[in-house]
């Protein structure tokens, strides 16, 4: 009956998702990876955050860029919807101390 930190809809099943939790800077990564060698542009997915309890979602952002993801707050988190990319990309949220 929990719920998952992160839920990624609208990616094929050849993309691995991985989370990795900063606790120690109020922070969490999203990783995607395309395994899948015959498709080399990944469109556009839908991330929804469950912040951990107490926390809200203070930043979205690419690091490569330092580019702010714009998301909206949800019942139980918030939404975004990420980018495009070819073979990884990464995001990292930044939660309220």
């Amino acid at each position: 009956g929990k719920e998952l930190p992160v839920v990624i809809t609208g990616v094929d099943k050849e993309i691995e998702v991985t989370l990795r939790k900063q606790p120690e800077q109020n922070r969490m990564m999203i990783h995607l990876l395309n395994y899948d060698p015959k498709v080399s542009h990944v469109p556009a997915s839908q991330v929804t955050i469950h912040p951990p309890a107490g926390k809200t979602v203070k930043r979205l952002f690419y690091p490569d860029t330092d580019t702010e993801v714009k998301f909206t707050v949800a019942e139980s988190g918030v939404t975004a919807t990420l980018r495009d990319f070819e073979v990884h990309d990464m995001v990292v949220i930044e939660w309220n101390r």
